[in-house]
């Protein structure tokens, strides 16, 4: 077994000088049609190939591969009854690296039935193949953004071309083609092609997500809620309730009727006494909220303030040391006095 592969033959980086025949297009056209049953035979697909990311080095070790097995009457006659790469003898005979035949498997495959057979001569003639050491060639400003080749396969609005370099592509097309016709386009791209750009995305959307639900889910204060049941409600830093729970078996019933969790906490501390209210769970004396941990902004309990007020609640809430009391005393004091005020006022115009 060879120690190192030697590769003698490479694809040109310029296409050949042609004289275009209206015939030879014609028998062309002919030859990729039979090319392209025959791939399928060998389980060849032309949109795999189309989705490769072919380069040079890669392309040139394809072709020496394949020119070794066209001709080894032994590899070639094995190739062509099982209509399969037999791994092994490649490996053994040319040293090559079975990871590359099995990762380049339908490459090498196209490649080979494109040498091997007679039938296919205006396709083999297309290619520009050189040998290795040959010519140094000076590399030339290519627009990548135009692919030239022969159509093998043709659809409303894109084709399947090989290139003179042996590249399969899938491009778009810009007029009527036939089989086996060259022409230009543009590179049509499938999803394969923004793989890479998916993957990154991807993984950045995972990092994002796992850093909010780490965020969203990472309690930073716990409210108690004293009514004649006691009802926990853990806090994140957005002021959101993460997580609700209740000793007693009404509380727990409380929550279960309750939209509480995921809440905000303004919004849940209503719902609990609306629902605590409906139930009878309002106690008659001071209501006592403890909220542990950090503190929560008084601006996050407006709208419950007001629930208290307007709801006649003695409520005292103690925020982490800070006491916010809703005395409803204030409320009769103030309705007492009006009361007062008008009693006199009455008496005085008497």
């Amino acid at each position: 077994m060879n120690e190192v592969y030697i590769e003698k033959y490479k694809f040109s980086k310029e296409p050949k000088l042609r004289v275009i025949n209206i015939e030879d297009d014609k028998v062309r056209g002919k030859q990729v049609f039979l090319l392209v049953k025959e791939l399928s035979l060998y389980n060849v697909k032309l949109t795999t190939l189309a989705n490769m990311n072919l380069k040079n080095h890669i392309r040139n070790t394809a072709l020496n591969i394949a020119y070794d097995i066209a001709g080894d009457p032994e590899l070639y006659d094995s190739f062509a009854k099982k209509r399969e790469l037999p791994y092994s003898k490649i490996c053994r005979k040319l040293g090559t690296s079975r990871t590359f035949l099995e990762i380049w498997n339908e490459l090498i495959t196209a490649y080979v039935i494109i040498i091997s057979n007679p039938n296919y001569k205006l396709i083999q003639d297309y290619f520009n193949v050189i040998i290795k050491e040959q010519v140094e060639e000076v590399p030339k400003v290519i627009n990548l953004n135009v692919f030239t080749g022969i159509v093998l396969k043709k659809s409303k609005k894109s084709a399947i071309v090989l290139s003179y370099d042996g590249i399969f592509k899938k491009i778009s097309l810009q007029e009527e083609c036939r089989l086996g016709d060259e022409i230009k386009g543009k590179e049509r791209k499938s999803i394969r092609s923004y793989w890479k750009q998916l993957g990154i995305a991807a993984v950045l959307l995972i990092i994002g997500v796992s850093v909010f639900m780490y965020k969203y889910n990472k309690v930073t204060s716990i409210l108690v809620i004293n009514t004649t049941s006691q009802i926990k409600l853990e806090i994140n830093s957005l002021g959101r309730v993460v997580y609700c729970y209740s000793p007693t078996e009404k509380g727990a019933e409380l929550l279960d009727t309750g939209d509480i969790q995921n809440e905000n906490i303004d919004n849940a501390i209503i719902n609990i006494f609306k629902l605590a209210k409906e139930k009878k769970m309002v106690p008659d004396d001071t209501i006592t909220i403890f909220v542990n941990g950090e503190p929560i902004e008084y601006e996050k309990l407006s709208k419950s303030q007001k629930y208290f007020t307007d709801n006649k609640l003695d409520v005292v809430i103690n925020n982490a040391g800070y006491e916010l009391k809703n005395r409803r005393e204030s409320v009769v004091n103030e309705k007492s006095q009006d009361d007062g005020g008008q009693n006199k006022g009455q008496e005085a115009t008497k």
